[in-house]
């Protein structure tokens, strides 16, 4: 994945206003909200955790996922959790009740905050997950992948995304 982010830039990511400290870190605004963002939060140990469903076309139809993704107080992931939650079988059949609260909890993901995270991404069950540069547009566009679920795109300084 950095292959293509740096490849992207062409070794000129664009400044980061989120006071990192280090202007060559490219970061997301990711900013809790009533809808696609609501469970980004922050640990007791300040680090920056977002739990989001995702879904990925298979063979046998589409697959439902929970991921929760743990970023470092510099936006890095370091850690994600991936319960696959089986093919859909007609419709959309939601999340299990309990199950993102479970994985909040288990984080101690306390505060309701926005944060700032790299592009990254990670394998599991053959998918491709994270927030992943698009490649081949005219303008820099970040997708929540496997599903394509979220848009991230500029100016990177807000949180700027379409479902």
């Amino acid at each position: 994945m950095l292959a293509i982010f740096k490849r992207w830039f062409a070794g000129k990511p664009p400044r980061d206003s989120g006071g990192s400290g280090d202007d060559d870190v490219f970061t997301i605004c990711l900013a809790p909200d009533r809808f696609r963002l609501h469970h980004v939060r922050q640990t007791r140990q300040g680090n920056g955790y977002w739990v989001t469903s995702q879904l990925a076309s298979e063979a046998g139809g589409a697959r439902d996922f929970i991921v929760g993704y743990l970023f470092d107080q510099n936006g890095e992931m370091i850690a994600a959790d991936v319960v696959d939650l089986d093919l859909r079988k007609g419709g959309c059949k939601g999340v299990p009740a309990g199950q993102i609260e479970a994985m909040l909890k288990k984080l101690e993901a306390v505060k309701r905050t926005a944060i700032r995270v790299q592009p990254f991404s990670c394998e599991f069950y053959g998918h491709s997950f994270g927030l992943i540069p698009r490649e081949g547009e005219a303008a820099m566009l970040i997708d929540a992948m496997p599903g394509h679920t979220l848009m991230f795109y500029g100016p990177w300084e807000r949180c700027n995304y379409d479902s």
